[in-house]
């Protein structure tokens, strides 16, 4: 399956939203974008985009959503709990439980992860939609594969 596409302007915190500050660690002219899901490099401590398909155990700890745009060496925001505000083409689905997703930095269905092929996709949990435009984050990170 597909992960979400996010449209202008993305995510934006609201009056709970628990934000974080790191440094952006992608490389070249890469640049980690709002709404992605994010991971700290344990060699490093830099921040880059998460992946629960094709990546490590750590990439997969995810530890929050990016709040603005960063290139490497830059600045950057990631909600690590409360409620952001998204949009979403099409808009979320009431109730639905969002995981990391299949591409860096992606989010999905839960049934993305369920329909998954055996031993090729982390489980990280990233949040539940309250409602078409509002995630509430609650990231939980397995660090198991998919059985």
């Amino acid at each position: 399956m597909i992960d979400i596409v996010l449209t202008a302007p993305f995510i934006v915190p609201t009056a709970n939203t628990i934000i974080a500050r790191g440094t952006c660690g992608t490389t070249g002219t890469a640049a980690i974008t709002p709404g992605q899901s994010v991971y700290a490099d344990s060699t490093n401590n830099l921040i880059k985009p998460a992946q629960a398909v094709g990546g490590s155990q750590a990439q997969a700890a995810a530890i929050g959503l990016a709040l603005n745009q960063a290139y490497a060496g830059g600045p950057i925001e990631y909600a690590t709990g409360g409620d952001v505000t998204v949009t979403v083409t099409g808009g979320l689905i009431t109730g639905k439980v969002y995981v990391l997703g299949a591409g860096a930095g992606g989010l999905s269905l839960s049934a993305d992860l369920d329909s998954a092929a055996a031993n090729t996709r982390y489980g990280t949990i990233m949040a539940v939609a309250v409602s078409a435009t509002l995630l509430r984050l609650g990231i939980t990170v397995s660090g198991v594969l998919r059985a």
